[in-house]
C-alpha cells in the first residue's frame, strides 16, 4: 500500500512540475517575443537600418500600448506565429488584438475583441472600433477606455 501511494505522489509532483516548466517557457517565449519586437524597433530608430515607418506602422504599437495602459498583457496564443497574427491580449475574459485594414486607399486601425479563448487562437474575432489612421491619440485613448471599461 505504502509503494503505490509513494508512486502516485512521485507522478504527482511529476506531472506539476512540467505544468510549471510549461507556464514558464509560454512566458519566456512571450517575453522574448516582445524583447525583439523592441529591440528590431530600437535598431530601426537608432539609424542601423535605414528604414521609415508607415503611419501604420506607427499608429498600431500607440493602440497596443493604451490597451496595456488599461490593464490589458500580451499573452501568446498557439497560432499566432503560424499564422502571422499580431500581439493578443487579454483582460479580464476578453482577448483583444489590433490589425490594420485598407479600403478604397484610406488605412484604418481595427481593434478586435472576442471572448472564447479557441476563437483568440485562430484569429477569430469581431470588430470593436474602428480608427481612421490620422485619429488623434487622445480620441484612440477615449475610445478604448470606453470599450474595455
Amino acid at each position: 500500500m505504502n509503494k503505490i501511494v509513494l508512486i502516485i505522489l512521485i507522478v504527482a509532483v511529476v506531472v506539476a512540475l512540467f505544468i510549471i516548466m510549461g507556464r514558464i517557457a509560454i512566458n519566456y517565449y512571450t517575453g522574448k517575443v516582445l524583447l525583439e519586437k523592441y529591440m528590431a524597433d530600437k535598431k530601426m530608430r537608432s539609424g542601423n537600418r535605414p528604414a521609415k515607418l508607415t503611419p501604420v506602422e506607427r499608429k498600431i504599437p500607440v493602440v497596443e500600448a493604451f490597451l496595456m495602459k488599461y490593464g490589458a498583457s500580451p499573452i501568446h496564443t498557439k497560432n499566432q506565429a503560424r499564422l502571422g497574427l499580431r500581439s493578443t491580449f487579454k483582460l479580464g475574459d476578453a482577448y483583444y488584438r489590433v490589425s490594420s485594414e485598407s479600403i478604397d486607399g484610406q488605412d484604418f486601425i481595427i481593434l478586435n475583441a472576442v471572448e472564447n479563448p479557441k476563437y483568440a487562437d485562430v484569429g477569430v474575432m469581431d470588430s470593436v472600433a474602428v480608427f481612421a489612421i490620422d485619429a488623434s491619440e487622445e480620441d484612440i485613448e477615449n475610445e478604448i477606455k470606453g470599450i474595455i471599461a
